[in-house]
């Protein structure tokens, strides 16, 4: 079709002298360019939307002149398939550029505006109200409250109004004064993950069960790459009945491990702490994937990737702390454990992990990822 373009916009070139209407196509083509042509970034449809009406004139122009130039094909059927070739042409490659490659490209997705929608359909997941994403809710936010980022709202404001189905339960807010605040049971900050995001933390109810969330991926048509979308703090009451699986000095209990599936190929590792102590210092938390015996992957971070460092737990707090493992590739559960423990960069100092007795017993702790899959076994410790 591209070719046959170019002979239409010859042969109309050649005709504009004698016939009005060829003369006609090619200035209105001409006209309706400008607004790309002179626009100081790179050439844009949607800014030439205005050649359309005209535009598919020149492809079928060059298709009915070509025809008439083989004098050799003295057929109707012969003549003819020379139009219907680069018809059926464009409608398979067409097809398949829609429904098949622009619905893998990744792109897609950000150019309607995903990250926003994925927004939308936390908050109201959170609420309990509205299209979540994969189904519509039906519930009452109750004693839920969304703080979002003015940042947020101002970068998708139409999107948000639209799908947004409690904008009562939703408060813009950054730098709060928290005396002014009202207290609910549930809370959900949702912050611009790019600037300073620390003023979320005092609006998390305490003591609190804390998910720390990176929202999708966005980009839109001048960014150079896609960025995280939002920074999402989530707490609710915690679980004050689950029995502690092990216990370090320092007030630091572990409630449980989860290993998934994460995007990427790569393994979640969800540690839950439970603080029974305020802590003065910032510990990490090294984290190794053996193999029989061996280190074949390690994801050190500080909790939540340092969203919640452990000088913000407070006594009755729940830590809902992920790791992201890479490089595990299959998993072989009777072979693979998980070792892990808390220390300090600066000083080097470890918490202990202590026995039924709260003698130290070690300063690391290991468990058998095939009891991550069933049933959850004892950890044990090492020196």
């Amino acid at each position: 079709l591209g070719i046959a373009f170019l002979l239409g916009a010859g042969v109309a070139l050649r005709r504009a002298r004698r016939d009005a209407a060829a003369g006609f196509v090619l200035i209105w083509m001409a006209v309706m360019s400008l607004p790309t042509l002179l626009a100081e970034d790179a050439p844009h449809f949607l800014r030439a939307v205005g050649v359309l009406p005209v535009v598919a004139l020149l492809p079928a122009l060059g298709l009915d002149f070509a025809p008439s130039q083989i004098s050799n094909l003295k057929s109707q059927i012969s003549r003819y398939g020379i139009l219907v070739f680069p018809l059926l042409f464009g409608l398979v490659s067409t097809t398949r550029a829609y429904f098949y490659n622009y619905t893998h490209d990744p792109m897609t997705g950000y150019w309607f505006e995903g990250g926003a929608v994925a927004l939308a359909g936390r908050v109201n997941s959170f609420l309990g109200v509205g299209w979540d994403g994969e189904r519509m809710l039906h519930g009452d936010p109750g004693d839920r409250q969304v703080y979002l980022d003015p940042r947020l709202w101002d970068d998708w404001q139409p999107q948000l109004q639209f799908l947004l189905s409690a904008p009562e339960a939703v408060t813009l807010i950054s730098n709060p004064p928290i005396s002014d605040l009202p207290i609910f049971d549930q809370v959900a900050v949702f912050a611009w993950p790019y600037e300073d995001w620390r003023w979320g933390w005092p609006l998390l109810p305490t003591p609190a069960e804390i998910v720390v969330e990176e929202g999708p991926l966005s980009q839109g048509d001048r960014d150079p790459a896609p960025y995280t979308t939002y920074l999402a703090f989530f707490a609710a009451p915690p679980d004050t009945l689950t029995p502690a699986q092990a216990r370090f000095s320092g007030g630091v209990e572990l409630l449980g491990v989860e290993v998934t599936p994460a995007a990427g190929d790569r393994l979640r590792v969800r540690l839950r702490w439970r603080a029974t102590a305020p802590l003065a210092e910032d510990y990490v938390i090294f984290l190794h994937y053996l193999r029989d015996g061996e280190r074949i992957a390690q994801a050190d971070a500080q909790p939540a990737g340092g969203r919640y460092p452990t000088t913000l737990w407070r006594p009755g707090d729940v830590i809902n702390d992920d790791h992201y493992v890479e490089g595990v590739g299959d998993l072989f559960p009777d072979r693979d454990a998980l070792l892990f423990g808390l220390w300090q960069p600066e000083s080097g100092t470890k918490l202990y992990l202590l026995d039924e007795a709260g003698n130290p017993a070690g300063d690391w702790m290991m468990v058998p990822v095939e009891s991550l899959i069933s049933n959850p076994q004892s950890p044990t410790g090492g020196p």
